[in-house]
This record gives C-alpha cells, structure tokens and sequence, in this order.
C-alpha cells in the first residue's frame, strides 16, 4: 500500500464557515419578562398535558379492571343460576318418582281391598 502526500500552500479560494447567528439586539427587561411568561406558560401546558395523558392512562386501566371484574361476576352469575336450575330439575324429577310410588302404591292397596272385600 502506497500513500502519496501532496504539501500545497492552503488557498485563498476557500469558503468562510458560515457564523452561527448574528448577535441579538439588547432585550430590554419587559421583552426578557414576556419571554419568561410564555417559557413559564409553556411548562405549564406540558405539565398539564402530562397530567391529563397520566389520568387518561389512569381511567383506561381503571375501566379495564372494572370490564374483567364484570366478566367474571357475569360468568359467575351464570353458571349459578345453571347450577341451580339443575337442583330444581332434580327436584322435579325426584318429585315424579314419589308420585309415581305413590300412585302404585295406591293402585296396589286398591287392588288388594278390592280383591280382599
């Protein structure tokens, strides 16, 4: 690898870096007041703006947590009632077999009075 360096007197041509701003005017003490005023008004929109998206947040979460307690109390609910709509089910269908015991039972005490008398 081979490098050349060339030594040539800097030239006269070359662009001046552009000067990073010109100088403001003196403020006078009511322009530094007003522009203290609105840096101050501004803080305070961000803050506000903050504390409006942190409660935002807030009642997002809060609106979540309600929706999940909702479904489960939902889902809860109704498995209670099937559950006891299947008790009382049951009970009807225990209800129908004394019915029918008794009926027969009946029937059978007829048969037996009427064949004994």
């Amino acid at each position: 690898m081979c490098y050349e360096v060339i030594l040539a007197e800097p030239s006269a041509d070359k662009p001046t870096p552009p000067s990073t701003s010109p100088r403001p005017k003196s403020m006078t003490a009511e322009e530094i007041e007003q522009k203290l005023l609105q840096a101050e008004e501004r803080r305070k929109e961000d803050y506000a703006q903050k504390v409006r998206l942190g409660h935002e947040e807030a009642i997002r979460q809060l609106e979540e947590r309600i929706q999940a307690k909702i479904a489960v109390a939902t889902n809860k609910r109704e498995s209670e009632i099937l559950k006891k709509l299947e008790t009382l089910r049951e009970h009807d269908r225990r209800a129908e077999m004394v019915r029918a015991n008794k009926e027969r039972i009946m029937a059978a005490e007829k048969q037996d009075a009427a064949s004994s008398g």
